[in-house]
């Protein structure tokens, strides 16, 4: 089953809605309209025994802000954050694999994504 087209990412109380841009063999890449965000969503699968299946979402985000060093002028910065899911062909079942991604995003953004913060900050 596919995600939904839309997709809408609320980041700091503001919607943004990621359109369907282009279907990958292995996957999907939506944009905003404005061409500030990209959110990548891929399956890659191992081709021998002993191989792994790769599955990720990443979202590319950028802005427009002034330069530090030169007040004048703008920089276009960007960031990147993402999830990879790296699995044996056999041994974890969806259920598994759901409930271990669940506990560790939870661990990130609990009291207030006090983790998220440390994490972050350079903490380790």
């Amino acid at each position: 089953m596919a995600f939904s087209d839309p997709i809408t990412i609320t980041i700091n109380a503001i919607a943004n809605v990621f359109n369907r841009s282009q279907s990958l063999t292995d996957g999907t890449v939506y944009r905003k309209a404005t061409n500030d965000g990209i959110l990548t969503i891929k399956s890659e699968y191992g081709k021998n025994a002993s191989a792994r299946t790769r599955r990720y979402i990443s979202l590319n985000y950028s802005k427009t802000a002034p330069n530090p060093l030169i007040s004048a002028q703008n920089i276009v910065y960007d960031m990147t954050v993402g999830l990879t899911v790296n699995t044996p062909k056999t041994g974890f079942d969806t259920t598994e694999q759901k409930d271990i991604i669940s506990g560790f995003l939870t661990m990130l953004t609990a009291s207030s994504n006090a983790n998220l913060l440390k994490l972050l900050g350079g903490e380790s």
